[in-house]
């Protein structure tokens, strides 16, 4: 990319620290930027500042601090322009474009990890798979997420979070935005993916919206629904989660196998919806198909109970 520093003028007045605010400003959200990876971003910060403050000190030295490096201009460049080219290493070679995101086979499999003190960097951007060519998603959010509860949407912005405190939730809606811009909102797989990541290490809310974006493909509608269904139960929402294993079910052309772990967790949600006798439809059912499915025998033993219980009662 070619960043052309040219003066339009003096700098902004600089304040008693000796770096005005606005250039400040621009330092930590470029700061911010290439500590997620987002490489690109940054140099857009950097060109829309760097003909107001080109040659600041500043402005030279974060940026050899951050490993940045800029073409030099084909225009003519000014006196400080030269200095800033070469602070920041203008005869390098052009850095090698980023290839475009690619999700491994082992997106699924890692482990979250407990994250790191707040001192330590953020994670990079979403992978490319691994090695050189990019990072695995799942364990770069593992280690800045670790297994603690979703951000509550209610949540201010300036009061702690279920991640963390406010800077940390600023971390994780500054990652979010990134991927939003490079995965667009049809890359169905890659947000079922993405919904499993965020799923595993109990960032609950954000694995509802991805796989809500998911579950408008057609083809992937039982497994998104049955994602969704357990997300649901999983907030103290058996009612919401009823709702979704129904439209699980009716997702057309799939097996009675693959059916029938649905089927099982719809008896269970509506067991929690207080639905009774329509739970115990849904596990006989099962049942009838294989005796040996997880607990089924023991669930409408328990469920013939409760109803029991129930019509005494009344």
């Amino acid at each position: 990319m070619t960043i052309g520093l040219v003066a339009h003028g003096a700098p902004a007045a600089a304040p008693a620290g000796g770096i005005p605010a606005d250039l400040r400003r621009a330092l930590d959200e470029i700061e911010s930027y290439v500590s997620m990876g987002f490489v690109e971003d940054a140099k857009g910060v950097l060109n829309e500042v760097g003909g107001r403050f080109a040659g600041h000190p500043a402005l030279v030295r974060r940026l050899a601090e951050l490993g940045l490096e800029v073409e030099a201009s084909s225009a003519p460049a000014a006196p400080e322009d030269l200095a800033l080219a070469e602070a920041l290493g203008a005869g390098s070679p052009p850095p090698v474009a980023e290839e475009p995101i690619q999700f491994g086979s082992d997106f699924l499999e890692f482990t979250p990890t407990n994250p790191p003190p707040a001192a330590e960097a953020p994670p990079a951007a979403p992978p490319g798979g691994d090695g050189a060519d990019g990072f695995d998603l799942a364990s770069e959010l593992g280690g800045l997420f670790g297994a603690q509860p979703a951000v509550a949407a209610e949540a201010s912005a300036a009061a702690a979070t279920d991640l963390g405190d406010a800077s940390l939730a600023d971390i994780f809606r500054e990652f979010q935005k990134g991927v939003d811009k490079q995965l667009g909102k049809e890359d169905y797989e890659t947000r079922y993916n993405l919904g499993i990541a965020y799923k595993e290490m109990g960032l609950v809310d954000e694995a509802i919206a991805e796989f809500q974006l998911a579950a408008k493909d057609e083809a992937r509608l039982l497994e998104c629904a049955s994602m969704l269904g357990m997300c649901f139960v999983e907030k103290g929402m058996p009612k919401l989660a009823v709702k979704w294993f129904e439209k699980g079910l009716s997702a057309p052309g799939r097996t009675d196998d693959e059916y029938k772990g649905i089927r099982y967790d719809l008896g269970d949600a509506l067991e929690q919806s207080d639905a009774f006798d329509e739970g115990l439809a849904y596990f006989e059912e099962v049942y009838g198909q294989d005796a040996a499915f997880r607990d089924v025998a023991e669930r409408i033993e328990r469920l013939r109970e409760k109803i029991q219980q129930r019509d005494v009662r009344h």
